[in-house]
Parts: C-alpha cells; sequence; structure tokens
C-alpha cells in the first residue's frame, strides 16, 4: 500500500444533525466558554505493534473511515459529522505507525461522544478520491497483510535476537528475509463490513488540540490469532508454499476483524504541541 495524504476535516464538510434551540430573550450577554472554537487535528495512531504474539507480524494496515461523529453528551439535538471519507494506509515494514490529518476549527467547545464509521467504498467513490488525493484508497473497510508461524520452529528468528545476540528491528522490515524460513505464511485479509461504532467522550477546549485515534493491535490480536493461524493451515494445506492466503471469510465468520478492530480502538485529545 501507499501512504495518501489524508482529507481535510474541513468545517464545511460538518452537518449538523438538528438544530440549537434559539437563545431566549434576556439571556447572558457574556460569552459562554462553549461558543469558542477549537482547533482540531486528527491523529490516527497503531500501537502494541512490539507487543504482538511471536507468531504473527503485520506489515500493512488499510482504514477506510467514511464518518466521524461527535454528539454533545449534554442532550442536544445537534450532532456533527464529517462527510469525506478518509483512507488510511499504514506501512509498518517501514515504520510507519501514525497518520496526522489537517487541523480543522470546529465550532463549540465542550465534551463530546466519539464514533466512527468504517466500510468500504464503491467503485465510483474510490475512483473520484483517489483522483482528487493521487494516492491509493483501501479496498475495504480494514485490510491486514502479514505473515504468521505454524508447524515446525523457524530456524531464524523474527523480532528478540540474532545468533550474535544482537536486536533485530521492530517493525519487521521484508528485506530481512534471512530472518524468516517456510515456517512463515503470508496473509491477507480484507473486509466489506460497515461497522458504526462509538469510542468515548472527548473534551474540546478552545485553542488547539490533537484528537488521537488509536488502534491497538495487540488487543485486537488476542482474540484474532487462533482463527488466523486455523485459517491459514487449513487454506494453506491446499495451496503452494508461499502463496498468500486469503483468511476474510473466517474472521468475518467470527466478527473478529473490522468489528474486533474497531472495539480494540479508543479517542483521546491531547495538547496540540504532544
Amino acid at each position: 500500500m501507499k501512504r495518501r495524504l489524508l482529507a481535510a476535516l474541513m468545517l464545511s464538510s460538518a452537518i449538523a444533525c438538528g438544530e440549537a434551540a434559539p437563545e431566549s430573550p434576556g439571556t447572558d450577554s457574556a460569552v459562554d466558554e462553549r461558543s469558542q472554537a477549537a482547533m482540531v487535528t486528527p491523529e490516527f495512531r497503531l500501537s502494541g505493534i512490539g507487543e504482538l504474539p511471536d507468531e504473527l507480524i503485520l506489515e500493512e494496515v488499510g482504514l477506510t473511515i467514511t464518518e466521524i461523529r461527535l454528539q454533545p453528551v449534554n442532550g442536544a439535538e445537534v450532532a456533527y459529522s464529517t462527510t469525506r471519507p478518509i483512507g488510511l494506509n499504514f506501512d509498518l515494514s517501514q515504520g510507519e505507525t501514525a497518520i496526522r490529518g489537517h487541523a480543522v476549527e470546529f465550532p463549540q467547545t465542550g465534551r463530546y461522544l466519539v464514533s466512527v464509521r468504517l466500510e468500504p467504498l464503491s467503485s465510483a467513490e474510490r475512483e473520484e478520491l483517489m483522483a482528487e488525493e493521487g494516492a491509493e484508497i483501501p479496498m475495504g473497510s480494514l485490510e491486514l497483510s502479514g505473515l504468521v508461524k505454524y508447524g515446525e520452529d523457524s530456524m531464524g528468528k523474527v523480532g528478540g535476537e540474532d545468533e550474535d545476540g544482537n536486536p533485530l528491528p521492530l517493525p519487521f522490515e521484508r528485506t530481512r528475509v534471512w530472518t524468516i524460513d517456510e515456517s512463515w505464511t503470508p496473509f491477507h485479509y480484507e473486509s466489506q463490513r460497515a461497522v458504526f461504532y462509538a469510542l468515548s467522550n472527548v473534551e474540546l477546549s478552545p485553542g488547539e488540540q490533537t484528537l488521537v485515534f488509536n488502534f491497538d493491535l495487540n488487543q485486537w490480536a488476542i482474540s484474532a490469532l487462533d482463527p488466523i493461524v486455523s485459517a491459514v493451515e487449513s487454506i494453506g494445506s491446499q495451496g503452494r508454499p508461499g502463496e498468500v492466503i486469503d483468511i476474510s471469510p473466517s474472521l468475518d465468520e467470527d466478527a473478529l476483524g473490522t468489528e474486533a478492530m474497531v472495539q480494540a480502538a479508543s479517542v483521546s485529545t491531547m495538547p496540540a504541541a504532544l
């Protein structure tokens, strides 16, 4: 996958899912802090890579986020949603674990429930976005490429230390093929699932801040590893050595793909300088 430029979360792309109540006559004219603008920059991160099980290597992760929704927690009927899809391509083999978006001025501060929607784009939507961004867009809502080990122990070791006791780097690079033998089998996952999931509440304050979306790969792998190994071992026994195994049906059958990845996600705010 190629890294693409993120679409700006433009204020013009936010839509109100309702109408705010008009201000009553005689309301205090003092400036309400909630009416102050917040400059928000979204950032998408992958964590838990160094804690992945020894039997699993993830090299590429792709996410298609079609909506980020912010719903006030004070019971107001107004919510804000992005309307422009965001395609994320993380090349873990090159150490890419964070992609930062463009700052947007959010009209109101306060506490909001943040939700995300992941879903694949139609062919027309993908072509339009690729033409505008000049970069590859994930085919599915979630894409994973990697290697999994099963069977006899490998001669080399990925991660940890080499034969001379020197540490091997993380993330892993495919160019280090001498650390991988035939017990490592390449696999690919591409989901056509559409998932809308509420993450948690965040506080938007006046001024600049970062809205961080974190996807914990290790937390996801805890439940997904055994099904991945079973699928690769079962399907791989019918194919040729080194063939990339499509594990999409196996993970989707037990909702261990896109659904589990989103459930392993969190959102938080932090000062813009961090």
